[in-house]
């Protein structure tokens, strides 16, 4: 189940009262897919000032009034959104990475040398220049095209991709709005990027697999939208740049049942080493401990980089939430530093079973 799916069934169907409210606004039943539309819609019209239910709420219970607002995806945004990142794109289904990365918002990979040389050298190419990142959660796929954006942004790229843009969208949801057909603007956005063809941004497909799912499904499943017809049409024809991302298992399957997956030049992302983990610990370590207000030695990123690996975490991601997690214990003990015996507390704590 796509994780966007996941967060709309944190709502109850069964709530009578929210489902009489979203009846009476827009005239429909108790259908679960429904409700998570309306929801998403409510949401959208009261984030961009429309009279949406969000705003037709004002006589229901605070209870349901709170929900109905803050459903997901109606203020959070998306991740980069709340590290600050400005989305390019309405509604936002887009993050314009080369603006993040330009205002500090992105880091430098660490430790993928080679995986971000090839990446360039697959960009660049004239033909099959589209690529798909295929790797298992948490084994830095994003941070990899996060740190191409900051390369696009200094510069340090070859010539033929120094004025292109990086636009990264959401798959899962990209494959949702086109189903529900609730944010033409976004959809249209899409499209222009696609019109522009080489001129025009690199779209990143962060969770690609969701989008292909309903390609997959035909085109009832896309809400007969002509954007991502249009878009897949453009990927056929070599016309668009895309940057996808998928796991091991999802991408073998659409390798094996669609011919538009030979239109990607396939790049493995696999868990990092311990010395590429403790890399990007290092580039992590100031902001953590300025969070944290701990101090974060070398003694201590050397055991997360050794536990973390010893215990089979999925790597980098593993180590930066043991990272992470091992700070905010010793900051809540009042600790000033963190030691190696806090991080294995932690690793145990996150591992047992």
């Amino acid at each position: 189940m796509p994780q966007t799916e996941r967060m709309f069934l944190r709502m109850d169907p069964g709530d009578r009262e929210l489902i009489g409210i979203l009846r009476e606004r827009w005239g429909m039943g108790d259908e679960a897919k429904t409700i998570r539309a309306a929801i998403r819609r409510a949401a959208e019209q009261e984030r961009v000032g429309g009279d949406g239910a969000a705003r037709g709420t004002r006589g229901a219970s605070p209870a349901v009034r709170e929900r109905v607002e803050l459903a997901p995806g109606a203020r959070a945004g998306t991740v980069d959104e709340a590290r600050g990142t400005r989305l390019a794109v309405p509604n936002r289904l887009g993050v314009d990475l080369l603006e993040a990365a330009r205002v500090g918002k992105l880091d430098a990979v660490a430790g993928r040398a080679r995986e971000m040389e090839r990446l360039l050298s697959l960009l660049v190419r004239l033909t099959r220049n589209s690529v798909v990142l295929v790797g298992e959660p948490g084994t830095g796929k994003t941070a990899l095209v996060e740190g191409l954006a900051v390369r696009m942004a200094k510069g340090e790229v070859p010539e033929v991709l120094r004025d292109r843009g990086l636009m990264m969208v959401d798959g899962a949801e990209l494959a949702l709005v086109a189903r529900y057909g609730e944010a033409p603007a976004a959809l249209a956005r899409v499209e222009e990027v696609v019109k522009r063809g080489r001129d025009g941004a690199i779209l990143v497909l962060n969770g690609m697999g969701a989008l292909v799912d309903s390609w997959e499904d035909g085109p009832a499943a896309l809400g007969g939208s002509a954007a991502l017809a249009r878009l897949r049409l453009a990927l056929v024809r070599g016309e668009a740049q895309v940057i996808g991302e998928m796991t091991g298992d999802r991408y073998r399957r659409w390798a094996e049942t669609d011919g538009l997956s030979g239109r990607f030049e396939a790049l493995a992302v696999t868990p990092a080493g311990r010395e590429e983990t403790l890399a990007v610990l290092h580039t992590l370590k100031g902001d953590l401990e300025r969070h944290h207000d701990v101090a974060i030695g070398e003694d201590a990123l050397t055991a997360v980089a050794a536990l973390a690996a010893d215990r089979n975490l999925t790597l980098p991601r593993g180590a930066v939430d043991v990272l992470d997690e091992a700070a905010a214990r010793a900051h809540i003990r009042g600790l000033a530093h963190l030691t190696p015996e806090m991080v294995s507390e932690t690793v145990a704590a996150r591992t047992a079973k």
